[in-house]
């Protein structure tokens, strides 16, 4: 017993930095595999999750920031959400404008549906220290309680980020899915030629999301701007007849 919890404290040691940046409670995360059974290291892993929190719980004063992080996780992804708040709640006290605990903070309130609260924080790590997961998280959930098309008081701030990296494909189907449900038909064109233009070929053909995505959009845009060019062709026809 004493080997495997050594062996599940060196796991936690070892993956801790790693996760640092992640995207938050990704299903299953590729970490380093189970020395003794090769079964490779997942939040999925209840069995690894709860000895992990065994030994938090035994001694919380020992562990550092990095590793309550995992902590933190590994109560998320059991739905503790409490013990996850109190963990992050901790870990803001400890660094305040680190903008990864205020948006760990954001994600756990999000769980809970305590929305107003996820947003403002997401707001405040973006705003502060324009941390990327945070706006990522900020328009999913606008997403998920509004619909796309609220999305246009981020739409901005998502552009900005996407010049800068245009790898981001999850910046770029949320733009997409704007484009998809803006009222306005010509800002939500500009959107998506802009997007259009930064995705090569190789790229949407490699994410079946993607693609579905830009399809759709070609589409929308294709026929706006067929129905914009019939509607001039009849106003011209009108004129000639007029005359």
């Amino acid at each position: 017993m004493k080997a495997k919890m050594q062996q599940v404290q060196w796991i936690a040691l070892a993956v801790s930095g790693l996760l640092v940046g992640a995207v938050f409670l990704e299903p299953a995360m590729a970490l380093p595999v189970d020395v003794e059974t090769g079964v490779p290291f997942s939040f999925d892993n209840r069995e690894v999750n709860a000895a992990l929190v065994t030994l938090y719980e035994n001694d919380p004063a020992i562990w550092k920031p990095e590793q309550l992080f995992l902590i933190g996780m590994c109560y998320a992804v059991e739905q503790r959400l409490d013990e996850a708040l109190a963990v992050f709640e901790k870990l803001h006290a400890q660094d305040p404008s680190n903008p990864r605990f205020l948006t760990d903070l954001g994600n756990i309130h999000h769980m809970k549906g305590e929305l107003d609260e996820a947003e403002r924080l997401y707001q405040q790590a973006w705003q502060e220290s324009r941390y990327a997961t945070a706006l990522k998280q900020l328009a999913v959930l606008y997403v998920q309680t509004k619909g796309s098309a609220s999305l246009e008081p981020l739409v901005g701030d998502l552009l900005e980020y996407r010049s800068g990296h245009p790898e981001s494909l999850e910046i770029q189907k949320l733009l997409l899915m704007y484009s998809l449900q803006s009222p306005d038909i010509e800002a939500g064109g500009r959107v998506y030629a802009r997007v259009a233009r930064s995705l090569s070929k190789e790229t949407i053909e490699e994410n079946e999301d993607l693609r579905r995505l830009v399809l759709l959009a070609t589409l929308r845009f294709k026929e706006a701007a067929d129905t914009k060019a019939a509607a001039g062709g009849a106003e011209t026809a009108d004129v000639e007849t007029d005359d």
